[in-house]
């Protein structure tokens, strides 16, 4: 064979894995949270984009709730994030007050996570409603005033 012949089958070569390493990536199931314990959080900073509230779950039981349910989920990719506005961002620290995991819960079938969504069956409905249950009892006067009608 030709110099350039190998050359370019090489390139193919390589080009083809990278496809096949893409696609596995991309088809492979993920779970957030998935290797850090409850007990490694500290706590989560909390920020409901739709409202502009903040606060910060410190609760081991309300950390062991939200983190439980969220690494139960198995989440399959979806499609590239084009900046879209964000629900429930979650930041989960340790005890140092370093960041473990970012994420955001966009709905009950949606986190986002970089520039990419990830879907589920509606699983996170249960840890979107624990949220909006914490966020009520840190707001009562502010957040059912402004979305009792919705």
């Amino acid at each position: 064979m030709k110099k350039k012949t190998k050359v370019i089958i090489i390139v193919l070569a390589i080009i083809a894995l990278a496809v096949i390493c893409g696609a596995v990536w991309w088809f492979t199931p993920t779970r957030f949270l998935n290797r850090i314990e409850p007990s490694e959080i500290a706590s989560i900073e909390v920020f409901n984009g739709n409202d502009g509230n903040e606060f910060v779950i410190r609760n081991p039981d309300d950390i062991e709730f939200i983190s439980s349910h969220i690494k139960a989920v198995p989440m399959k990719k979806s499609r590239i994030s084009m900046g879209m506005g964000t629900t429930y961002n979650l930041c989960f620290l340790n005890e140092n007050g370093s960041k473990i995991d970012k994420f955001i819960i966009m709905s009950p079938t949606t986190i986002k996570s970089g520039i990419v969504f990830y879907k589920c069956d509606g699983e996170l409905q249960q840890v979107e409603d624990y949220l909006i249950e914490l966020e009520k009892a840190q707001f009562p006067d502010t957040y059912w005033i402004e979305n009792q009608n919705s």
